[in-house]
């Protein structure tokens, strides 16, 4: 949580206090962690899929910022579950 002091225009400090969600970086996780994220979000939202392998405003992201897709946790959570029973499903 962030808290941040302003001055009102009458010279009264306020506080505003913003959440901020916790983030997933997939650079951060193990190949197999991201290998099972992957197949979550084609299985979930296969649009998401779409842009982040074939958009060239966010490959444009990536090469001039170092930007990253990032994910919060139940998001992440959730595409980890799905991935995870994918290739459960697939073993022979």
């Amino acid at each position: 949580m962030t808290t941040v002091i302003h001055t009102q225009v009458t010279g009264q400090p306020f506080v505003n206090v913003a959440k901020h969600e916790r983030m997933v970086d997939p650079a951060s996780l193990t190949a197999h962690q991201q290998r099972m994220l992957w197949e979550g979000i084609k299985i979930l939202d296969p649009f998401l899929a779409d842009l982040i392998t074939g958009d060239a405003n966010i490959a444009a992201l990536k090469q001039t910022f170092n930007a990253s897709v990032q994910f919060t946790v139940p998001d992440f959570n959730r595409y980890l579950q799905a991935g995870l029973k994918a290739l459960e499903e697939r073993k022979p």
